[in-house]
């Protein structure tokens, strides 16, 4: 049971992000700067790890971004819609830990407030740039 109900509360959480957020599919924002991408355009992984080792901190950061480039390129559409479904991970996330600190603490296993919570995250007006700061980096 707890396999289905994991399923469907993504399933919501993403439906309801991408009902949220759809305005953003509008906006042309596949980075701040394009001279980031210059590297990455006619190039192979090589220009990845070169960026890897001159700013170390951002391995994930640049590894998603020259991903996210070699398979969509400039397409904001899909820069976003990678954005909206990190950020329903997240919630889904906050919506199982929620679910364990309740049980833990209220020896409830009641799936309503976890759910709550969840939505609260994945909707609250601070969580917007969050979405789209990372469609745009």
């Amino acid at each position: 049971m707890h396999k289905k109900e994991r399923l469907w509360v993504f399933l919501a959480l993403a439906s309801l992000s991408f009902v949220a957020y759809r305005n953003c599919f509008e906006l042309f924002i596949p980075g701040d700067s394009y001279s980031f991408f210059a590297p990455f355009e006619n190039s192979d992984s090589s220009t990845l790890f070169d960026a890897i080792k001159r700013d170390a901190p951002y391995l994930v950061g640049y590894s998603l971004l020259y991903f996210l480039f070699k398979l969509f390129g400039f397409n904001s559409a899909y820069w976003v819609m990678t954005a909206i479904i990190l950020h329903a991970l997240n919630a889904f996330l906050v919506y199982i830990i929620s679910k364990k600190i309740i049980k833990l603490f209220l020896k409830k296993d009641d799936v309503w407030p976890s759910i709550l919570v969840a939505a609260i995250f994945l909707l609250s007006p601070y969580q917007t740039e969050n979405v789209l700061w990372t469609a745009i980096n």
